[in-house]
């Protein structure tokens, strides 16, 4: 059980971080919980059918959309890394499609991306079906590759800063990035982290032997 909510304490603790954006760690997060609980579903016992459990409602509550895969490619340590190669030309079209749909006055605070859209236009971008280039997508497309040949940081940058010093060589994903990665993950710190924790803590519990608990009891009875 601790082998299971241990990880799914960390994603909460993650994604409702203060410390850094968060909402380009859901997509790496959603892979690598899908990871582990199909790697330890096929198990028998209780713990393969928890396992199976918690799949389903991964998929069923923690559902990826195209901003999650757009703010993960803007996060320097990340870009495309956590995705499979096959999915890769898909998600570059989605960033250049997202970063064309700017406009110049978004990262001000305006309209996002897809606002002031028309609703046809709107639908097909929502529905994945298609993705129209804008006039603006060769220049994207170009600032995008450029981006992605850059190495990839070792360590967590400091997303804003990084941008912010981005603005000249790379203006249309840098407006993305200024407004897009201010949405945090999730709106507020989730109860499922206490939850978390307070399990952990009784499984701990369970654990001390006799001996170490009389040796607590005597520590607590002389020190107080």
């Amino acid at each position: 059980m601790a082998s299971l909510l241990g990880p799914l304490r960390l994603a909460v603790l993650e994604l409702s971080s203060e410390r850094r954006p968060t909402l380009p760690l859901v997509l790496p997060i959603y892979l690598r919980l899908e990871k582990l609980f199909t790697s330890k579903a096929g198990e028998t016992g209780a713990g393969g059918r928890l396992c199976h459990y918690f799949l389903e409602a991964l998929k069923e509550n923690l559902r990826v959309e195209r901003l999650h895969q757009v703010a993960m490619v803007l996060d320097p340590q990340l870009k495309l890394r956590p995705t499979p190669t096959h999915q890769h030309d898909e998600i570059i079209a989605k960033v250049c499609e997202t970063a064309g749909e700017m406009r110049e006055d978004d990262a001000g605070g305006g309209a996002g991306p897809g606002e002031g859209v028309p609703g046809k236009k709107r639908a097909r971008l929502e529905g994945g079906a298609a993705w129209a280039r804008g006039p603006d997508d060769p220049k994207v497309r170009k600032e995008l590759f450029q981006y992605l040949a850059e190495p990839t940081f070792h360590v967590a940058p400091d997303l804003f800063q990084y941008w912010s010093s981005a603005t000249d060589k790379f203006p249309k994903l840098a407006r993305l990035a200024l407004w897009l990665l201010a949405v945090p993950a999730v709106g507020t710190r989730s109860e499922c982290a206490t939850v978390c924790q307070q399990t952990l803590t009784m499984k701990r519990r369970r654990q001390v032997r006799p001996e170490e608990a009389n040796k607590l009891i005597f520590l607590k009875s002389n020190m107080a």
